[in-house]
């Protein structure tokens, strides 16, 4: 094959093409019911219709494909911002506006006795903890592109003429259930949205050392403000171990059971959650793991079984 030439291919639709597209499909329907609120609905409906027909058309089993594209693979990865971005508009559709941060509080006061996200900072004092915790809780941002990249460079999608392998079934295994946890978390801050003690944190850090604005910016960008309760950065990194961590060594799998524990500790010092909030993003990655995991085993011969092929038309 000549470099960079385009191949005529059959690469079939998967389960979480398939999951993917239901999801925008069905949260399209509700922003446009949601014009009762306001044009904003509308704009965000037809946002998600162009997300839809974009994913149709990448996914499209007679299109022409270059072997080496990122997007036909990655492209979940691009969505995760705007899907997240969105649960604010969805959330108010279901409550009006309402938010559960006192109920939330009262289970954090009750757990802990104290507020631990108003206590850890003054317990770490100085501009070394300030920092260095943000750097933890930016290595999030990090971690789930670099996942995303590790399995398809590991798979033979993006190598010409290659057949499929068990590193390919991986990655189709690993974009489902990690878009599955994650759209299972967006249903939960949709209806169940909780802002965090985000009030807190525009005091303490307002203005105040380099990574905390660099994350203050991200967080004003790319967040919605409403997704405190679970913490998905917790409950989703728990995911990627899960998924990954038996490729690697037992040093690498240590380093990031270290990071881990810091990032739980990080999401409350930075005041983007409360305690409860971290502590329940624990179980919660377990759980939806272990569903997800299951249901892709379950219904999924193309994640187990070398069945599928890239045949030329």
């Amino acid at each position: 094959m000549v470099p960079g030439e385009r191949l005529a291919v059959k690469l079939p639709r998967y389960h979480f093409d398939r999951l993917l597209m239901g999801y925008l499909g069905i949260t399209f329907a509700i922003l446009f019911a949601g014009a009762y609120f306001g044009g904003i609905f509308v704009l965000a409906a037809m946002a998600q219709m162009f997300m839809l027909l974009l994913v149709v058309r990448i996914t499209h089993e007679k299109q022409r494909y270059h072997r080496k594209d990122l997007l036909r693979w990655l492209y979940p990865l691009i969505l995760v911002v705007p899907l997240y971005y969105e649960i604010g508009l969805l959330g108010f559709i279901f409550n009006q506006g309402g938010i559960y941060d006192s109920l939330v509080l009262g289970w954090d006061l009750w757990l802990f006795g104290k507020h631990p996200h108003k206590i850890l900072p003054d317990l770490l004092t100085g501009s070394f903890w300030r920092e260095f915790l943000h750097i933890i809780y930016f290595a999030y941002y990090v971690l789930i592109p670099a996942a995303f990249y590790y399995v398809w460079k590991r798979s033979s999608f993006h190598k010409p003429e290659a057949s499929m392998g068990e590193m390919d079934h991986q990655m189709l295994r690993f974009n489902f259930v990690f878009m599955g946890a994650f759209l299972t978390y967006l249903v939960i801050f949709i209806w169940w949205p909780v802002t965090g003690p985000t009030d807190d944190r525009f005091l303490r850090y307002d203005g105040v050392g380099g990574m905390s604005q660099i994350i203050g910016w991200i967080y004003q960008v790319g967040e919605s403000g409403f997704g405190a309760m679970p913490s998905s950065h917790v409950g989703e990194s728990i995911v990627v171990y899960l998924l990954l961590g038996n490729q690697f060594s037992r040093r690498v799998r240590t380093i990031f059971m270290i990071w881990l524990g810091l990032l739980c500790i990080s999401t409350v010092y930075t005041q983007f959650h409360y305690a409860i909030d971290t502590i329940i993003g624990i179980p919660t990655g377990l759980g939806f793991y272990y569903f997800w995991d299951w249901l892709y085993r379950r219904q999924s011969p193309e994640g187990y079984v070398a069945a599928a092929s890239l045949s030329n038309e």
